[in-house]
């Protein structure tokens, strides 16, 4: 049997203007809890730790110190 997921996003846009690009957070709701994934990060870094969390097994959320992506686990 498949092991399927779902997930519930919450996305935030700082909008952007002529000098610097729009900035996104971006957060998984578990249960009752908002865990942000990406925070204050341009669309890139915002899409890739999208990505990563619906590519991890279990759907386990990421963080890499310096990039603004947080792993749940480790908390």
């Amino acid at each position: 049997m498949a092991n399927n997921s779902e997930f519930s996003f919450h996305v935030h846009k700082k909008a952007g203007n002529a000098d610097r690009p729009a900035l996104y957070t971006v957060g998984i709701w578990e249960g009752t809890v908002l865990h942000s994934i990406c925070h204050v990060q341009p669309i890139d870094t915002a899409l890739a730790a999208v990505r990563r969390v619906l590519e991890e097994p279990g759907h386990t959320a990421l963080f890499e110190d310096g990039a603004g992506i947080w792993n749940h686990e480790n908390s």
